[in-house]
């Protein structure tokens, strides 16, 4: 297996692999995995008369975390706020040197695909042997080598026991239904806008509804409606346009009359999964205002401060105030006005975009598998620097 295969795995198993650490310290098997294969990657570039294929896109929003890392480094006595920038630093350096150059979009759609199938079957295996059996099976194997830390070992049991008399929201290999959901939604949308493939879709459709997570849901139903949307403005078949008038009313019937629905609804009126979502965007707001500084170039990655969930946007407000926002902004804007994308890429941006409204998908591992979709693409030698190595 060649070095860009290898690269295209581990991006697409990062979030996965994440849950577990090196012996009981918080170093994950995944940055160990990727800190010895930069060094394969940069050996490659620089000893074998290769080029550097950066992303542009990024270079704003790449300035701004390294600025701050050297900014916490010097002057924060936090080191767990070093530490968390630095990993995030690392993150984002791995997707500007190396995602364009040496992430394979077929193999790594491939690779996605069938991960995205044992873990859907995987949840619905969970699913049925909780409501028929009242047997939970765990989605992590725990072991004195490569453990599951204990912090994350409490929220999969706080999931367990929260809904051990009602209905048990299955997170098939994750942490949480809502990561399970995040990442299924970035398959979905490839299987959907690239392949074509409603099948496939469906089933991992059917793992999102399985999961309850209200975001994952309310972004599967976007997903859903602009594919609908694009079938109709490719004139579909009379045939076809008939068969979805009288599907999609029957499934909506069959879901909405469902006990999945009740619990859905429920968790939507109650506030658990709405309100306090978007709670932490007022704390936010009602921090910084009072500060001009902490406004204009944010406080660092610390939430010490707040009880509050904080979403993607409400952290990149709060981490790296409005000059951060502007350089994620321009991120955002040169891959929509400037790059040469395949439609199916700009779904999945938009994807993304829509994701972090109510999660925090932007500072969790998952970029390393959302992202190299998006920022690779076939004329890159137009739209990147490239450097060759000096002789």
């Amino acid at each position: 297996m060649n070095v860009k295969k290898i690269f295209t795995l581990l991006m697409v198993l990062y979030p996965l692999l994440f849950l577990y650490s090196v012996g009981y310290s918080s170093i994950k098997i995944p940055d160990v995995l990727l800190v010895i294969l930069t060094f394969f990657l940069l050996s490659d570039t620089l000893y074998k008369k290769n080029y550097f294929l950066i992303s542009i896109e990024l270079i704003p929003y790449f300035c701004c975390i390294l600025f701050h890392l050297i900014y916490s480094f010097f002057l924060d006595e936090n080191n767990k706020v070093v530490g968390t920038t630095f990993r995030y630093f690392f993150y984002l350096g791995t997707l500007f040197f190396w995602s364009r150059k040496y992430f394979l979009i077929d193999y790594g759609i491939e690779v996605f695909k069938h991960i995205g199938i044992v873990a859907t079957s995987f949840i619905i295996l969970q699913t049925i042997l909780y409501n028929f059996f009242h047997l939970f099976l765990p989605g992590y194997i725990q072991n004195s080598f490569f453990p599951v830390l204990a912090n994350q070992i409490a929220v999969l049991e706080s999931n367990l026991n929260q809904n051990w008399f009602s209905y048990l929201r299955p997170s098939s290999f994750f942490t949480e239904p809502a990561q399970y959901a995040e990442y299924m939604l970035g398959i979905q949308t490839i299987m959907l806008f690239c392949k074509n493939n409603t099948k496939i879709a469906s089933f991992f459709s059917l793992g999102i509804l399985l999961s309850m997570s209200s975001t994952g849901i309310i972004t599967l139903s976007f997903i859903w409606g602009l594919y609908a949307y694009k079938k109709i403005k490719q004139r579909m078949s009379i045939i076809l346009l008939s068969i979805l008038i009288v599907l999609i009313p029957t499934c909506f019937f069959i879901i909405l009359n469902s006990f999945f629905w009740r619990n859905f609804e429920n968790r939507m009126i109650d506030g658990s999964s709405t309100a306090g979502r978007f709670d932490g965007y007022l704390s936010v707001f009602s921090y910084v205002h009072d500060e001009m500084s902490s406004f204009i170039f944010g406080i660092g990655m610390n939430t010490e401060f707040f009880s509050n969930y904080l979403a993607g946007y409400a952290r990149l407000i709060l981490f790296f105030g409005f000059c951060g926002f502007l350089c994620f902004l321009f991120f955002i804007v040169y891959i929509l006005a400037f790059k040469q994308c395949q439609k199916w890429q700009i779904v999945l941006l938009l994807v993304f975009i829509a994701l972090n409204i109510g999660t925090e998908l932007l500072f969790q591992p998952v970029i390393l598998t959302f992202l190299p979709f998006i920022l690779c693409y076939e004329n890159h030698e137009k739209n990147s620097l490239h450097y060759s190595k000096l002789q």
